[in-house]
């Protein structure tokens, strides 16, 4: 009843420092809850919780939205996804460890409201409220930023956190008519939605997340990249110089029938329903698996 998603890296900076997520089935294990876990131990407030009732406000929150532990939301900023028909929670993702640059995924921990102290590390699992506005499939967490996949029909996937090679999407700044204004954003501090260019009818069924780059395993055995290619991690040419923030790349793989993928730190590995794996990147250490210790 309990997928866990975890990846552990050899990281330069805290910053880096990937978040943890889990997703937890609730329906197939009603016994299992969080007792306390939203309490920050220096503070003793409680993370997604009402300081006063203690109950969690449960209100998904996205880009230039209001803060998630606010009374109300801001009234100069309309919030369409306030209008969303809030789901069961019966698969809820968990989220803990390093959110300084928003792989956590919740306003309210960078820009808090009143005397609310800015929370960057969480040592102590929190219930992400994507899940109570979209059903969740899967998660996974990359170096500072996490992508989670969907069952809704028209956004399968949400990224949060850096953003600086595109790993998650191409983002811009709403104006007050919801139009993107700006130059694009290196750093999701709330869920956005990322556009991918599906077939009819396919659907998002895995994930993976290297140090600054993405891939998505869909239901026709396709994948798709995203982020940086600077050692060709990403299953494309690479192009020296390239401005992976503003290219808006997002790449099909010239690989079929792709049942599993996997993202080391700038590598990347398929492996399709007859057995055979393929794989591209950074091979300095032989971690390719081609015979030789080249990037391809």
């Amino acid at each position: 009843c309990l997928i866990h998603f975890y990846k552990r890296q050899t990281m330069l900076g805290t910053l880096l420092l990937p978040p943890t997520v889990r997703l937890l089935t609730v329906r197939h294990c009603p016994h299992l809850l969080l007792r306390g876990a939203g309490v920050h131990q220096k503070t003793g407030q409680f993370l997604g919780k009402d300081a006063g009732t203690k109950k969690y406000k449960g209100r998904l929150e996205y880009l230039n939205r209001g803060d998630p532990f606010a009374e109300a939301p801001p009234k100069e900023i309309p919030t369409q996804e306030n209008d969303r028909k809030h789901l069961p929670n019966t698969t809820r993702a968990y989220l803990w460890g390093n959110g300084e640059l928003g792989a956590l995924g919740q306003l309210g921990f960078l820009h808090p409201q009143g005397k609310r102290q800015v929370l960057y590390k969480l040592k102590r699992p929190f219930i992400s409220s994507l899940g109570n506005y979209y059903k969740l499939k899967t998660a996974v967490c990359g170096y500072g930023f996490t992508l989670f996949a969907t069952e809704d029909k028209d956004k399968q996937l949400f990224g949060t956190g850096l953003n600086d090679s595109g790993q998650i999407g191409f983002h811009r700044t709403l104006n007050r008519e919801k139009r993107p204004v700006g130059s694009p954003l290196e750093v999701m501090i709330t869920p956005a939605a990322i556009q991918l260019p599906l077939v009819s009818g396919e659907k998002v069924a895995a994930l993976g997340a290297g140090r600054a780059h993405s891939l998505v395993l869909t239901s026709g055995g396709r994948v798709l990249s995203l982020g940086n290619n600077g050692y060709g991690q990403c299953g494309r040419k690479m192009v020296e110089s390239e401005d992976y923030l503003r290219n808006k790349v997002v790449h099909a793989l010239d690989v079929e029938n792709v049942e599993s993928v996997a993202c080391g730190q700038d590598h990347s590995l398929m492996v399709t329903k007859s057995g055979e794996v393929f794989s591209c990147g950074w091979g300095a250490d032989g971690q390719t698996g081609l015979g030789h210790y080249m990037n391809i």
